[in-house]
């Protein structure tokens, strides 16, 4: 007499197989797998300075800008004024404060910022009119000299801000 499975215990039968099966291909080892190891993305914290609009809004299109980009972004509440926002970005608490680049280059001649003097070698010495250059030994000592007057293009303020930077 042949041995009848009712239904209910064929489909239980059936799906416990499937479950061992399921269990015992995801316990088994494979020696050459590596481990896999999950590098966060960089992180880049965005701020903006308090009661300037546009340094607001700038802000928000950076921070989108980084997260489509992949980076991880965290906001900061805005900073007060610029002596605050300078100090965070110095520190490295903050990466990124968008503003206007005049509103920067007051601030850093009203610390009394000077130019950077740099010593390169005399062959990567440029020759311009903005540049003046002294021999020592085997360097050459380049000094940023300033444009006279009040930079009004954009270019000239990013120049200015440059040597004024650390």
């Amino acid at each position: 007499m042949p041995l009848r499975i009712r239904r209910p215990h064929r489909l239980r039968a059936v799906v416990l197989i499937v479950a061992l099966v399921c269990i015992v291909a995801g316990c088994g080892s494979n020696s050459s797998s590596a481990t896999t190891t999950i590098t966060l993305p960089q992180k880049v914290v965005v701020s903006s300075v308090a009661g300037d609009e546009m340094s607001t809004l700038l802000a928000a299109l950076y921070a989108e800008a980084l997260l489509n980009a992949g980076l991880r972004v965290v906001r900061k509440d805005p900073y007060p004024d610029w002596p605050s926002a300078y100090a965070a970005l110095q520190s490295d608490a903050v990466q990124v404060v968008p503003g206007f680049s005049g509103d920067l280059l007051t601030y850093l001649h009203s610390i009394g910022a000077t130019p950077a003097t740099t010593t390169t070698p005399p062959s990567t010495v440029a020759s311009s009119s903005t540049v003046a250059a002294q021999a020592v030994d085997d360097t050459t000592t380049t000094t940023v000299v300033l444009p006279t007057g009040d930079p009004k293009t954009v270019e000239d303020q990013v120049a200015v801000t440059r040597t004024l930077l650390p």
